[in-house]
């Protein structure tokens, strides 16, 4: 038997391709469970493993985003910190100045006091002393001038 077909190529049907079907059947029934079905799961199983190592890179990218912007704030957060600090310390070194200042401004009036008493006391004690010198300068003026003792 061998049918022709329009373009002229004959197909002979005989008891080869009944073997044939028969090997391609029974080949299939054994090299599915022995060789299709473990090759299909190892696809499958790269592929799992491949959306699994995307997934992880996608949860690790978040992560890594989320570290990022909590360094951030807190990277600001310490900033602000210290400029609040300096501030303070700023403040508080500008009243301790101050504060030196007015001691030191203080303790020069007190010095520059204490050195215009001890000068106003010398003065008095060098006027008493002229004015018994003068007294006494005086009398002896006198005393020489007239030529006897004057009291």
């Amino acid at each position: 038997m061998s049918p022709t077909l329009a373009a002229g190529i004959s197909i002979d049907v005989d008891a080869t391709l009944l073997v044939q079907i028969t090997l391609f059947v029974l080949l299939v029934g054994v090299l599915g469970p022995l060789l299709f079905a473990p090759l299909f799961r190892l696809f499958e199983e790269r592929e799992r493993r491949t959306d699994g190592a995307r997934q992880d890179a996608r949860e690790m990218q978040d992560k890594a985003a989320e570290l990022l912007e909590r360094y951030q704030t807190e990277l600001d957060r310490v900033r602000r910190l210290a400029s609040q600090e300096r501030e303070r310390i700023r403040v508080e070194t500008a009243a301790l100045e101050a504060r030196i200042l007015e001691q030191s401004r203080q303790s020069a009036e007190k010095t520059i006091e204490e050195g215009r008493r001890q000068i106003a006391e010398q003065a008095d004690r060098v006027r008493g002393d002229i004015e018994t010198s003068v007294r006494a300068i005086g009398l002896q003026i006198a005393a020489t001038a007239l030529g006897r003792e004057v009291s």
